[in-house]
């Protein structure tokens, strides 16, 4: 289990439930072979419904995070000041 597990940000509380994963057959079958935990049957259970408010979640924080990148002219540092001279 993930060192972090009880503290874990949204991107890794919501895989493998990204858009990106499951709208390809191409793309779940990759993640399946990088990550043990997809398709075991000893995990939760996730409802259609519950897959579907992730999906919307993720698509709300993309959506806002273009939003405020678009506010600053897409300069990264200027929303994230803290990368510095990376």
């Amino acid at each position: 289990m993930c060192k972090i597990y009880s503290v874990r940000p949204f991107q890794c509380i919501s895989y493998p439930i990204w858009r990106i994963i499951l709208t390809k057959k191409k793309n779940w079958n990759e993640n399946l072979k990088k990550c043990k935990g997809i398709n075991i049957t000893k995990g939760e259970f996730y409802s259609q419904k519950r897959i579907l408010d992730i999906l919307n979640e993720e698509f709300q924080l993309e959506k806002d995070f273009f939003l405020e990148m678009k506010t600053h002219n897409f300069k990264i540092k200027e929303v994230y000041p803290f990368l510095g001279n990376i």
